[in-house]
């Protein structure tokens, strides 16, 4: 109860629970996991104290903080020493830290794990992917049969079609499943189609008119692509608008204006990570960067055989730390640069069909490549496997324990 009002306050007992003449010992409170009973003195009410003042959390609005809200401890440290009621089980000195495994490029050993070739209908002509995560699957283009597989993500048996076996495809190429749910697709003679989910089937519901190459998402789910306009390639970013996309914003690829001779410039691939736009030219054998915050625009890489050069540059890989993995479609070869641009290392691995590589899927733990060559020549897909190495501090395991958060607040 409330003290009266001409009665001043006592002076309150650091040592003491509110309303409790009971001292505390310890701010850690130790319960017994095998026995249900716990301490009768614990307040039910943890949002009021005895004086009516609000105190930690959400029942002081605007209030402070608890120190360690990010964690399942309870006692709270503060002037009153109140404590909370919580579960024996709650009572830990660590959790579990759930965040997602960070792959880095440079610090794990990259491996073949397994081949899917071509047959009859099977990951026929397989040219350019994308992850469906919406039905666990991998929609793989047919780009000479103007088809698209959908596979399961985990064993890669064929599922279906899409977005049906009865479908006016014209020229598939690039293919991306968008956050938003919906997939879009550029078809070479008409432009980028973006397929909706209908609670039944995919359907087309818009189309994109222009000579588009690569697709990639915006951190703010925009959809960003490269169109050849005239002698000039822009970037183009298309925002989600009243559930259909718009252009917003275009960028000329200044960058590529230093044409070499016999060479001409073919931007085909784009990716982004990190704020920025990572796209391969595989008709200059170079690699460009684009900064989307500061517009800046850089490239390196030419063509040849040393460490630094291409021959022909399409599908782009980017881990969690910014590392570069480029993938030569000529050589079947993988590039490991740094952030920088820095060459790392160079990757060669053995296959039983030759290694014209058009695109990179991560997935997990590993990462998927494509490779077709031609009509008349055997063609599939490779499954390699990021395996950490020893001494790779980037990578951890599903369940890692952090120390105590006491020891986080010290």
């Amino acid at each position: 109860p409330q003290p009266p009002q001409n009665q001043p306050k006592q002076p309150s007992n650091q040592n003491s629970l509110p309303g409790n003449g009971s001292p505390v010992h310890s701010n850690i409170v130790l319960l017994d996991c095998g026995d249900d009973t716990r301490d009768k003195t614990v307040l039910e009410d943890s949002n009021e104290d005895a004086d009516g003042e609000e105190g930690w959390g959400e029942g002081k609005e605007g209030g402070e903080p608890h120190p360690l809200d990010n964690s399942r401890w309870e006692d709270i440290v503060s002037d009153d020493r109140r404590m909370v009621d919580a579960t024996a089980l709650e009572c830990t000195l660590w959790d579990l830290d759930k965040t997602v495994p960070t792959y880095c490029l440079t610090s794990t050993r990259i491996k073949v794990d397994k081949e899917f070739k071509s047959r009859e209908d099977l990951y026929s002509n397989p040219t350019f992917m994308t992850h469906l995560a919406r039905n666990k699957s991998i929609l793989i283009v047919d780009s000479l049969r103007n088809r698209i597989g959908v596979y399961d993500e985990v064993s890669l048996e064929q599922k279906g079609w899409f977005p049906s076996s009865r479908s006016d495809i014209q020229v598939p190429l690039n293919i991306l499943a968008l956050s938003c749910g919906k997939v879009a697709l550029i078809e070479k003679p008409k432009g980028i189609s973006i397929y909706a989910y209908d609670g039944n089937k995919y359907a087309r519901e818009d189309l994109i008119k222009g000579k588009f190459r690569g697709l990639a998402e915006g951190p703010d789910g925009s959809l960003i692509s490269i169109e050849e306009f005239g002698p000039k390639y822009y970037v183009r970013i298309h925002d989600l608008k009243k559930k259909k996309f718009r252009l917003e914003e275009s960028m000329e690829l200044s960058v590529i204006q230093n044409k070499v001779t016999g060479m001409p410039p073919l931007p085909r691939y784009v990716v982004c990570k990190h704020n920025k736009l990572y796209i391969s030219d595989p008709g200059s054998a170079r690699l460009y960067i684009v900064d989307m915050l500061s517009r800046s625009q850089e490239a390196f890489g030419s063509y040849g055989s040393g460490d630094m050069c291409f021959q022909k540059p399409l599908p782009v890989l980017v881990d969690d730390v910014g590392n570069i993995c480029v993938g030569d479609q000529e050589t079947g070869r993988l590039h490991i640069f740094d952030p920088k641009g820095v060459h790392i290392k160079k990757i060669s691995y053995k296959a039983s069909f030759k290694k014209s590589l058009f695109d990179f899927l991560w997935m997990g733990d590993c990462f998927y490549g494509s490779y077709y060559n031609g009509p008349k020549e055997e063609s599939g897909i490779i499954r390699f496997s990021v395996l950490p190495r020893d001494n790779c501090v980037a990578s951890r395991p599903d369940e890692f324990r952090v120390g105590s958060p006491l020891d986080i607040l010290m």
